[in-house]
């Protein structure tokens, strides 16, 4: 059985989604397990990209073994909206996939490195 890579202070990818849902912004990270919601694209971003850089910064300067919290999956709920947000979010644009492009759906990745 193959397992899957486990993010470490030293390296790993966190991986974003970020949709429109219900007429707001909802942003998941699903190794990190924050979630974040507003009405701005661009508020969700920064909340879950700096939350991230912090939980990186505080593990690596730990004397305890604070590595786990790099691989924290959110609560089930915000978990199946990761994996459902390219479907709920066309849902939500009234299921025209040219509006699904310009900005209701964003899925990104960053590696653990960048944040070094």
């Amino acid at each position: 059985m193959n397992k899957s890579p486990k993010n470490t202070k030293k390296s790993g990818i966190l991986h974003f989604r970020i949709f429109k849902w219900n007429g707001r912004y909802l942003g998941i990270c699903k190794e990190t397990g924050f979630v974040e919601e507003s009405k701005d694209f661009g508020v969700v971003k920064n909340k879950l990209i700096n939350g991230s850089i912090a939980l990186i910064e505080a593990v690596r300067e730990s004397s305890q073994n604070l590595e786990p919290s790099l691989n924290t999956r959110p609560p089930f709920k915000y978990l199946m909206y990761y994996y459902a947000s390219p479907l709920l979010s066309w849902i939500e644009l009234g299921k025209d996939s040219t509006k699904l492009e310009s900005g209701g759906f964003h899925a990104f990745a960053e590696p653990i490195e960048s944040y070094a």
